[in-house]
C-alpha cells in the first residue's frame, strides 16, 4: 500500500532555500555598491597619477624679456609636455590671465601692459596649466 510521508522535513528545506536566497541577494547588493565605489576610486587614482606625470614633465623657459615703453614682451618656449600658459606675473602682480595653448618644442610671445622703471630688477613669473610656475629675474634697461 501507499506510504504517507510526513511533512516534517519540507519546512526546513524551504527555510534553508529562503535563507540562501536572502544571503545571496544581500551579498550581491553589497558587492555592487562596493565595486562601484572601488572602481571610482581606482579611476581617480589613475587620473591623478597621469596628471602628476604631466606636471613633472611640464617645463617652460623664459628666454627673452623686452622692455618697451609701457609694455613688457616675454618670449616663452615649452621644452616639456604640451600645456598652456595661464598667468604671467611681474613682481607678484598678475598681469596676464588667459590660456595660451603651446605645444612641446614651440615658442610664443606674451605681451603685457606695464609701466616699468629703468634700471630696476623685476621678477617675471609664468604659471602653466598643471600648476608649475617658472620665473626669472630681469633688470630693465
Amino acid at each position: 500500500m501507499y506510504r504517507v510521508m510526513k511533512n516534517s522535513g519540507q519546512s526546513e528545506v524551504i527555510a534553508t532555500i529562503l535563507l540562501v536566497l536572502i544571503v545571496v541577494s544581500a551579498f550581491s547588493g553589497i558587492w555592487i555598491w562596493y565595486m562601484g565605489r572601488y572602481s571610482g576610486r581606482i579611476s581617480n587614482i589613475y587620473m591623478e597619477k597621469e596628471r602628476s606625470i604631466y606636471s613633472m614633465n611640464e617645463k617652460i623657459v623664459i628666454e627673452k624679456v623686452i622692455f618697451v615703453p609701457g609694455e613688457v614682451d616675454v618670449y616663452i618656449t615649452n621644452i616639456g609636455v604640451e600645456t598652456s600658459i595661464d598667468t604671467l606675473y611681474i613682481d607678484n602682480i598678475k598681469l596676464y590671465d588667459q590660456a595660451i595653448h603651446i605645444l612641446s618644442g614651440r615658442s610664443t610671445w606674451v605681451n603685457v601692459t606695464y609701466n616699468w622703471q629703468s634700471d630696476k630688477l623685476y621678477e617675471i613669473k609664468v604659471c602653466a596649466y598643471y600648476g608649475n610656475c617658472f620665473k626669472v629675474m630681469v633688470r630693465a634697461p
